[in-house]
């Protein structure tokens, strides 16, 4: 009977050494909202909600898992849970990270992501030799990343983003041979990107953006075999071209390399990294056509490389990409020369893009009509093609793409009538047909007579007075122009 007792005590009731006990005092003492678990019961103490103990007769603590709510600082006593694996809190820690975290050498997970901490990386976590996955993300964290973290082998996953951390990339990280995710970015890194991060070919997303990283792009990140995410975005200081090893990235669905000042053509080679889904170039310095093989990419979806200084036509092959849903090829007249080098004409073919809900080519010199085929853009929400050399009378069909919500035509030569199936366009909330500061030379002059537009009144788009009693069906949701001439 006595020894029954005794197995259903230990079932039941456990409570961590003394020594690890003492250190949830500690937390206890300097931890505010806390589950209320915490406190009570302290023979049970092992199963306080987020505490996960060692079976007895051990009984250390092996996690700590508090995802939401907790606040105050880390004690330093924290080190001496050296039977830890896992320590993961989330909420509103503040102060620096203690030093004595270094002992913890059985920590497999280290997660303090989207707290307040402040204060450098402690040196001693590069003791962390068990570490799989270290996320330090979202605090306030400054000084430089710490060279030890390359001495912890078997680390997968390092999140160090959204803190303030400058200096540079430690080249140390190239031990780091079974890292698949880095994550380093909106930070103040400086210097040049490692070659050394080529060698890492376990690595399958790797983020760089917005810091101050300078230099150019490493030809050996073309060795990144099993890369799905590459991020190297907003670093305003970084040059040079886009080397055409990236087409070897044949597992890459993510490229985004936006905001920096990379310069020369686009490689065509880039068209053989066939999984790419996202290809965003945007607010560079790219110069050169625009791929024809681009047309290759059967599975991208977002295709945005304005804002450069291409000298080119719409490849026709880029209309073969049945899964585009965005595509955007604009210059912003805030860039000098205030104008982008787009020609040519919009391709016929462009109503295959079946996909398409984002079409954005305004401010270049593209010229001819806008095909009929546009219509068969039924998803299209919103068509922007202002300013631009276009001609020619708006397409009846442009009527039927009942998904549109932003449409704008201004800045161009566009004549002729209105047509009637404009009114049908019932979802618009944002709508230009002329741009009221245009030169008259760049100025849609349409015909207003009511008679052969199919009683359509738009104010501010007619170059002659029309009667409203006349014109009675309003195009619906149009932004207003100043321009009364249609409210005669």
């Amino acid at each position: 009977f006595i020894c029954t007792v005794i197995i259903i005590c230990i079932a039941d009731c456990q409570q961590p050494t003394p020594s690890d006990f003492a250190v949830l005092n500690d937390l206890l003492q300097s931890w505010s909202g806390l589950p209320n678990s915490w406190g009570t019961d302290v023979q049970n103490s092992c199963f306080w909600t987020g505490i996960t103990c060692y079976s007895a007769p051990d009984s250390r603590i092996k996690s700590i898992v508090l995802t939401s709510g907790v606040s105050g600082t880390i004690p330093p006593s924290l080190g001496n849970l050296t039977g830890l694996i896992t320590l993961s809190v989330s909420g509103q820690l503040t102060g620096t990270i203690p030093a004595t975290l270094g002992n913890l050498r059985s920590l497999a997970t280290l997660n303090l992501n989207y707290n307040s901490l402040t204060g450098s990386i402690p040196e001693t976590l590069g003791n962390l030799t068990s570490l799989t996955s270290m996320e330090l993300c979202c605090q306030v964290l400054v000084g430089t990343i710490p060279s030890s973290l390359g001495n912890i082998g078997p680390l997968t996953v390092l999140r160090l983003h959204r803190n303030s951390l400058s200096g540079t990339i430690p080249s140390s990280f190239v031990y780091l041979s079974s890292l698949k995710l880095l994550s380093l970015g909106y930070n103040q890194l400086s210097g040049s990107i490692p070659t050394e991060l080529g060698f890492l070919v376990t690595l399958q997303e790797l983020y760089l953006s917005l810091n101050q990283l300078s230099g150019t792009l490493p030809l050996s990140l073309g060795n990144l075999v099993s890369l799905t995410v590459l991020d190297i975005s907003k670093n305003p200081s970084l040059t040079g071209n886009i080397p055409s090893s990236f087409g070897s990235l044949s597992s890459l669905r993510n490229l985004t390399l936006w905001g920096n000042n990379l310069n020369g053509t686009l490689p065509s080679e880039i068209s053989n990294a066939r999984s790419l889904v996202l290809l965003d170039l945007h607010q560079n310095s790219l110069t050169g056509t625009i791929p024809e093989s681009l047309g290759n990419l059967a599975d991208l979806e977002t295709l945005s490389l304005q804002d450069n200084f291409w000298n080119s036509t719409i490849p026709e092959t880029i209309t073969q990409l049945s899964s585009l849903v965005a595509l955007d090829l604009s210059f912003s007249p805030l860039i000098p020369p205030g104008r982008g080098n787009i020609f040519g004409s919009i391709p016929v073919s462009i109503g295959s893009m079946t996909a398409l809900k984002y079409l954005n080519l305004a401010n270049n010199q593209i010229s001819g009509l806008i095909p009929a085929s546009i219509n068969q853009l039924s998803h299209l929400t919103t068509l922007d093609v202002s300013s631009n050399l276009i001609t020619g009378s708006l397409p009846d069909g442009l009527g039927q793409i009942s998904t549109l919500t932003n449409l704008n035509l201004g800045g161009n030569l566009l004549t002729g009538c209105l047509p009637s199936t404009l009114s049908a366009l019932t979802q618009l909330t944002s709508c230009f047909l002329v741009d009221p500061f245009a030169s008259d030379n760049e100025k849609n002059v349409f015909n207003c007579d009511c008679t052969t537009c199919g009683n359509i009144s738009v104010p501010g788009v007619c170059n002659n007075p029309c009667s409203q009693t006349k014109c009675n069906a309003v195009l619906p949701s149009v932004a207003p122009v100043e321009d009364n001439s249609c409210l005669l």
